[in-house]
């Protein structure tokens, strides 16, 4: 059977009641504008760290944006060279936003237990499987000038058999080893001969929109006095004061707050008033841009344990199919894992809109099934159960960084946003971060420093 749908909203399916809007708090401490995996967590954060109260505000429904249509990996790298990084701010800043990132991995885990989440987190020894000699030399480039996680020392692998090998620059000759090609096969699980490498690092997957409504159920639970969630909410103005900022809802309800965080996808239809009463419209706003992303999954007959692959199949950092696998939920049958593979994205251009129920290329779906079959070791249609299809919109930030903090212009204004395409871990991390800004900590600065 074929669903339109992503397997993590399907899981959803036939929960709880809606949000709805009625009745705010008189005195609103804090809105945060959108209740994906960002604003979820920024809300926890500032619940458990702070004495203020939060109002979280979304125009459809918890997780229905990016959260939900994810492929649900959970990675700790950026989407661009961390060179690139280091050139850009220094090695200093560059070493301790990769940290910060690193850290997120002890939150996850401390969220988990305080909550006693129900959502399955997975976490093992993932992979990234690299085909020709420049994501390879760019693999090992990162890998030379970022810390390594501390949770685990990870390592590279190139083929004996590789005709780069010799073309290697000899200091990153302590960051990988030489095997027979067949080991490098075996462990991207792929039958395609032209994957000279693979590199090891630690990953996870988890269903991000069912992480995100437990934990906003908790919240309801823990903070009744100083906690509200309402979907359905579109904001459809902020204007920012001195002093606080007040919040037009459905472009009739207002309500005020001290400060406002957004985080969100992107705010082209929301309109932002500085203080001086100018529409704030520059420089950050403006190069928040969105991919679009298009992914598949399926029900498989598979008892494999969890992981998550990308595979470098072109020259490009930036281009690569990537897997997940976690054992299915969605059937009652033993033995089954929910196989999800994405990859292909395409870019909006300005100004233009993006549609959540728009049709899925043709296109696209045939060069996912091409992947699937040409490269993957275990591809076959025997035993599918579910097959799902679904493409979801990714903001990107102008330097490919997430964007943490208050507003250079306007202090009332904060944000924690720009998914990069790899957005739980800086989410997380995003949402502590806000909180220890509300609560007066001293901020050095940071490679996800609002500019402008």
């Amino acid at each position: 059977m074929l669903y339109t749908q992503s397997p993590w909203l399907f899981e959803l399916q036939g929960g709880r009641k809606a949000y709805t809007l009625n009745k705010a708090f008189p005195k609103n401490d804090i809105v945060v504008i959108g209740a994906g995996i960002a604003g979820i967590m920024t809300a926890y954060y500032i619940l458990t760290m702070t004495k203020k109260n939060v109002v979280v505000l979304e125009t459809n429904t918890i997780a229905s944006g990016a959260t939900g249509h994810n492929a649900g990996q959970i990675v700790n790298y950026f989407e661009r060279p961390f060179r690139e990084i280091v050139e850009e701010f220094g090695h200093d800043m560059a070493w301790q936003g990769q940290q910060d990132i690193n850290s997120a991995w002890d939150q996850l885990r401390e969220i988990q237990i305080k909550t006693k989440l129900k959502t399955p987190i997975y976490t093992f020894e993932g992979l990234s499987g690299c085909a020709y000699f420049q994501s390879v030399y760019e693999h090992l480039e990162s890998r030379f000038y970022r810390p390594q996680v501390a949770h685990q020392k990870e390592f590279g692998l190139i083929a004996d058999d590789c005709e780069f090998l010799d073309h290697i620059p000899a200091e990153f000759s302590d960051l990988y080893t030489v095997v027979p090609r067949r080991l490098i096969m075996e462990l991207l699980e792929t039958k395609d001969p032209t994957y000279s490498a693979a590199f090891t690092s630690k990953k996870g997957c988890m269903n991000s929109a069912m992480f995100c409504e437990e934990v906003a159920a908790y919240l309801l639970r823990m903070y009744p006095t100083r906690f509200q969630i309402y979907e359905g909410a579109h904001v459809s103005e902020v204007q920012l004061s001195a002093k606080d900022a007040l919040i037009t809802i459905n472009s009739q309800t207002q309500m005020r707050a001290q400060k406002v965080v957004l985080c969100t996808n992107g705010f082209r239809d929301m309109k932002l008033i500085g203080q001086a009463g100018a529409i704030i419209d520059i420089g950050r706003h403006e190069a928040l841009h969105g991919k679009v992303g298009y992914m598949k999954a399926y029900s498989y007959k598979d008892a494999s344990q969890p992981t998550a692959i990308s595979y470098y199949n072109t020259a490009s950092y930036n281009e690569y199919f990537y897997l997940t696998r976690r054992p299915s939920t969605l059937t009652t049958m033993a033995a089954r894992s929910l196989i999800s593979v994405g990859g292909p994205e395409y870019v909006l251009p300005d100004k233009s809109e993006y549609t959540a129920d728009s049709r899925y290329p043709a296109a696209v779906s045939k060069a996912i099934d091409a992947f699937v079959g040409s490269v993957l070791a275990t591809a076959s249609k025997e035993g599918y159960e579910h097959m799902f299809i679904w493409h979801g919109l990714m903001g990107y930030t102008n330097n490919g960084l997430r964007i943490i903090g208050p507003d250079t212009h306007n202090p009332n204004l904060l944000y924690n946003l720009g998914c990069n395409g790899v957005g739980i871990l800086p989410s997380i991390f995003g949402g502590k971060k806000i909180a220890l800004f509300l609560n007066g900590r001293v901020h050095k600065k940071s490679i996800f420093d609002p500019q402008g």
